[in-house]
């Protein structure tokens, strides 16, 4: 498991409100489908490192009501399928409150807060 602050890195995508959106990379935190922990555990991790919080400040809105981890999991870390490799490539990406959370099939899971977010503004 790795843990790292990466502010040097940023994206572009668009809002759900036709604008551009500009992202800057706050934390990442790397998955092993053979850990301890699921990558349920792991999202919430990263999260709490980019609030600056502790895993258990994470609660609302709950992360299963956002994305369904374990689908994730299972497309792109799962093993096999009877006697077929399964292994999923491409990345993931949702919105988490203020936070663009992305989870890769290499096990990288990153989180970016927008450019300027203290900017006022409807959105």
């Amino acid at each position: 498991m790795t843990a790292s602050n990466d502010s040097g890195t940023s994206r572009d995508s668009a809002s759900a409100h036709g604008r551009e959106t500009k992202w800057n990379q706050v934390a990442q935190r790397h998955y092993e489908y053979d850990q301890a922990h699921g990558l349920t555990t792991e999202v919430v991790y990263a999260i709490a490192d980019a609030k600056g919080v502790s895993p258990r400040d994470i609660r609302s809105p709950p992360l299963y009501d956002i994305v369904d981890i374990p689908a994730i999991e299972d497309a792109f870390f799962t093993p096999s399928v009877g006697t077929r490799p399964r292994h999923g490539s491409g990345t993931i990406e949702f919105e988490y409150t203020e936070y663009l959370v992305t989870i890769g099939s290499d096990g990288w899971i990153r989180i970016f807060e927008t450019v300027g977010k203290s900017d006022s503004g409807p959105y």
